[in-house]
């Protein structure tokens, strides 16, 4: 999940160029059909609106998620996952 939801992760343009990085944690329920079950809420802001909402959307864009396995598919699954935006141009 974590890695799906990175790759579609996107820096916002005006934070690259002001040089921002941060990190935003988020959390939300996969259904056991791979759905996410009732949004995405910010639990930890990175102090950046832009980033707070590009964490939630990259959620949103990466669903819905593989079903759940077997062990699991009696439950939904809660995830809370840290989405960092690390400045490409800071290095």
């Amino acid at each position: 999940i974590t890695r799906r939801v990175n790759s579609l992760r996107q820096f916002p343009k005006r934070l690259a160029l002001r040089l921002e990085q941060g990190e935003t944690v988020v959390r939300f329920v996969v259904d056991v059909d791979g759905r996410i079950r009732s949004g995405v809420q910010v639990m930890k802001s990175s102090g950046f609106d832009e980033f707070d909402l590009e964490a939630a959307r990259a959620v949103e864009r990466a669903a819905p998620f593989p079903p759940l396995p077997p062990a699991l598919a009696a439950h939904a699954l809660p995830v809370s996952m840290r989405v960092a935006f690390e400045n490409p141009l800071v290095r």
